[in-house]
């Protein structure tokens, strides 16, 4: 079997499995964060659409491109948006922070 193919299938699984994993966890969500279960539904719509956009402009972009250096290149875009919204998340308030079921420290 070509190695192209292995690796669409495991990005495929990995894809349904982080989409449709979370759909088991909205009773949990709605009670945590105590939104209503519409609201959290769109979690699930709101990943698929950014997904969809954000394959389709990745691969116009790196479209004749080495995958070396699309991978580097992801990797430290991905970096930088986990550090400015680490930053961004810093004394904010424990929903908002995605610390489920602990209140922020009083000051």
């Amino acid at each position: 079997m070509p190695i192209g193919l292995i690796a669409l299938a495991l990005g495929g699984f990995g894809v349904g499995l982080t989409e449709f994993g979370i759909v088991g966890l909205l009773p949990e969500l709605v009670a945590a964060f105590g939104a209503t279960e519409s609201v959290a539904g769109h979690l699930v719509s709101g990943y698929a659409v950014a997904f969809a956009v954000g394959v389709i402009a990745i691969a116009a972009a790196y479209g004749f491109v080495s995958a070396l250096r699309v991978g580097a290149s992801l990797i430290a875009g991905d970096l930088a948006v986990l550090l400015v919204g680490t930053a961004a998340m810093r004394g904010t308030s424990a929903v908002v922070s995605g610390s489920a079921g602990r209140s922020p420290p009083p000051r």
